[in-house]
Formats: C-alpha cells, structure tokens, sequence
C-alpha cells in the first residue's frame, strides 16, 4: 500500500511547519557573523538555543552551554558591537537573540 503523492507531500509540509514554529532563530550556521571580536561562537550558541526548543534537549542544551561559558565563549561576552548584525545575510537581530539565549541557557 502506498500513500498518495498529495498527502505524502501534505505531510511533509505540516512537519515543516511546524518545525518552523519551534526554532528560536533563523540561523543557517553560516559563520559570516565570525569571528566574534570577544569570540562568542555566535552560530553553535544560536544551534543549542534552537535544539532546546526544537528536540526539548533541555539538559543538553544547558550541558553544552555550561561549557561556553567555561571557555569565555558564551553569549554574556557579547559587547554588542553590531559588526555580526551588519554581516548577518539574514539580517538576524544578533545581539538581542544571543541575550534571550543567555537568559534560556544559563539558568
């Protein structure tokens, strides 16, 4: 038995919707925003952010972070400089997002 071609692609087009819905910050991991002047692994920080929500890794996710923070490359660095933001093809609002991952990560 086969699934028709239109529910087979109606499905898969639910289950990006809502992946969507969970990631946090639309970051392709690019690295353009690199390298940090402070060195904050902007990318990797903004992947465990969207993991936590996405796949609910909360332990891991805090697990991972704990060890940015223990090699000073973590979002608190961030002396909001905006070089990131203006390199971002995206046009991701950096500096806020890596705030609001902080706040979910360090706790």
């Amino acid at each position: 038995m086969s699934i028709p071609r239109s529910l087979f692609i109606q499905l898969i087009d639910r289950v990006t919707e809502i992946y969507k819905q969970k990631i946090r910050v639309g970051c392709t991991g690019c690295e353009y925003c690199l390298p940090c002047e402070v060195d904050v692994n902007i990318p990797y920080i903004f992947q465990i952010y969207n993991d936590l929500h996405v796949f609910g890794m909360e332990e891991n996710s805090k697990r991972i972070y704990k060890s940015y923070m223990e090699k000073e490359k973590d979002a608190s660095r961030c002396i909001e400089c905006g070089k990131c933001e203006s390199l971002c093809p995206q046009g991701l609002e950096i500096r806020d997002y890596l705030k609001e991952a902080h706040l979910a990560l360090a706790k």
